[in-house]
């Protein structure tokens, strides 16, 4: 299984990766760094290296490339990371191309949205899963004197007078129990800010006036608002069925989508109909739900590779219990991920996404004698690439900025991880926001102009609740990652340790296929290039789309899913 050193393949999208220099070819047809967002400009924020990009999928909301223009309707590739490029004359909005008069607001069509918006949003947050552990949190650490009172205030318990509202389960969202945009009142917020004042018209809502020059406040977007509303009310629910778990611990779960047609979603006689001998294991983020490598019917990349004799394997990281919430990335690598291999009973390859890929490196490095092969999707590794910090002496070294933006941020959320044991959601949204302020209502202004029985309206809902539906990250595994990855460079400077071991790539001797999106704006391409050139003989393939794009677009099948199987079967020992 061992690859010889630089050794090529025909495809004319991937090559090898020579020393010292690589020249990796794009893919010439057109089709959401790590799991935080490389920050913007200090300038502007204070933050850090300045980088144009969206928010990430892999650890919260997504977007990888450049938005769309705010005239053109989103396709499946705009709320993750639709280009100019990826529009076509049928994807524009009829009308919409060349306008440019502002229309006045419909106040009464705003006030019915702004409605729909908050009676969701307090539908969701009376059963609210994460707000509820941070209550019991602060009930915990309440000096006694102070918990006589404390639960007084809290939301009354459910009665048959008094019933709770109906949850839908954490990754099945339906109508008025959708949480996105998050954190909402930081949207609403930006978008009211950037809203001009209106005039004294009759039937203003009274709580858009006084507080402001005039008695009137801004009114908040109407486009922004439309979308929202429009999102939260529609009808999609997924309904996807998941397939055989073949272990578990706490609420880890390995899903195998080759178990059979029935799991898979594949129809006997189809596919090449060769037998895949060694199943291939996609290890997601540790901030996202794993559902976005199985989003929707024909958006599944799982389900299309079982139908092509690929046998997929998915570990669901699932939601972090009082366990998890202590776990270092140790614990995680060394530990759940190693034993959740080890059950296969076999060598498997390792497929790591995002966050997911320098999870599924460590672990090839720990565990060469359980992995067949790596493959590396939109995977970070020098965390300083791209910043605009005079260059250290030598390539990986630690950038003079980065470690003094990191100390105040990891100081600022030292009480809340304190108290809670974990990155909350919401707080990792607002490091997405600044990351890419504006983005999220311009999206959501478009969504409004959708025919929403649309196939698109129908896709952009099924990603924005995988958005929306994100997982709060242990508290020491946040510190670990913003300290160590982000502030200090660990992984590229040859300094990150998993149970006292370096993780070193270049020891490594196993095929694998680096995956470096041309138009991804989460993971910088030059950080993703690093691991390649760490990885002897690696392949690389650069496909025309973006982080989220690749896996879901409507490009996805020709850009990543064809050529990743092709690989895969070239790689599969037993076939």
């Amino acid at each position: 299984m061992c690859a010889a050193p630089h050794k090529t393949h025909a495809r004319p999208n991937m090559m090898p990766v020579p020393p010292p220099a690589r020249a990796p070819v794009t893919s010439g047809t057109c089709s959401s760094a790590g799991i935080f967002p490389r920050p913007p400009s200090p300038v502007a924020t204070g933050l850090g290296p300045e980088q144009d990009q969206d928010a990430p999928p892999c650890s919260g909301r997504a977007a990888g490339d450049a938005a769309p223009p705010p005239s053109a309707p989103p396709s499946i590739d705009t709320p993750a990371d639709a280009t100019p490029a990826d529009a076509t004359p049928a994807d524009a909005a009829p009308g919409a191309a060349g306008d440019t008069a502002p229309e006045a607001p419909d106040l009464a069509a705003a006030a019915r949205d702004w409605e729909v918006v908050w009676r969701s949003e307090a539908a969701v947050l009376a059963t609210d899963r994460e707000l509820r552990e941070t209550w019991e949190a602060g009930l915990a650490a309440t000096p006694a004197a102070l918990a006589s009172f404390w639960p007084s205030m809290s939301p009354p318990a459910a009665t048959p007078q008094n019933p709770a509202p109906e949850r839908a389960a954490p990754d099945r969202p339906g109508p008025m129990h959708r949480r996105g945009p998050r954190p909402l009142s930081l949207h609403l917020a930006a978008a009211a800010a950037s809203a001009t004042p209106p005039a004294a018209l009759p039937g203003t809502p009274p709580a858009w006036q006084s507080g402001a020059p005039g008695g009137l406040r801004p009114v908040p977007d109407a486009g922004f608002l439309a979308g929202v509303a429009a999102y939260r009310r529609h009808p999609f629910r997924r309904a996807l069925p998941d397939p055989p778990c073949l272990w578990h611990e706490g609420d880890t779960r390995l899903l195998d989508y080759g178990a059979s047609p029935a799991a898979s979603g594949t129809v006997p006689g189809q596919g090449p109909g060769r037998a895949a001998a060694t199943p291939v294991l996609f290890v997601p983020s540790l901030v996202n739900r794993a559902q976005v490598l199985d989003l929707l019917p024909g958006r599944s990349m799982l389900r299309w590779l079982a139908a092509q004799s690929v046998h997929p394997l998915l570990l669901d990281w699932g939601w972090p219990g009082a366990v998890e919430r202590r776990f270092t990335l140790t614990d995680y690598i060394a530990g759940r991920l190693e034993r959740a291999v080890a059950s296969l009973g076999r060598p498997v390859i390792l497929a790591g996404y995002c966050m997911g890929g320098l999870l599924c490196t460590a672990l090839a490095a720990r565990r060469p004698d359980l992995v067949a092969g790596l493959v590396l999707l939109a995977t970070p590794w020098d965390f300083h690439a791209g910043d605009p910090a005079p260059a250290g002496p030598a390539p990986g070294a630690a950038s003079t900025r980065a470690p003094t933006l990191i100390a105040p941020m990891l100081a600022a959320m030292g009480p809340a991880l304190a108290l809670t044991g974990a990155l909350g959601v919401d707080a990792l949204q607002t490091l997405f926001e600044l990351a890419a302020p504006g983005a999220v209502a311009d999206k959501y202004r478009s969504f409004a102009r959708l025919a929403q029985d649309s196939e698109r309206a129908r896709c952009f809902v099924a990603l924005e609740d995988w958005l929306a539906d994100g997982v709060p990250l242990a508290a020491p595994v946040a510190r670990e990652c913003l300290g160590g990855w982000y502030g200090a460079n660990t992984p590229a400077r040859g300094e990150w340790r998993i149970a006292g071991l370096a993780v070193a790539p270049g020891a490594l001797r196993l095929p694998s296929l680096v995956v470096v999106p041309a138009r991804d704006r989460i993971v910088p391409a030059a950080s993703a290039l690093a691991l390649a050139d760490a990885l002897p003989g690696s392949t690389v393939l650069r496909p025309a789309a973006g982080h989220v794009g690749m896996i879901v677009g409507s490009r996805a099948e020709r850009e990543l899913w064809a050529p990743l199987r092709d690989w895969l079967h070239r790689h599969d020992a037993g076939a």
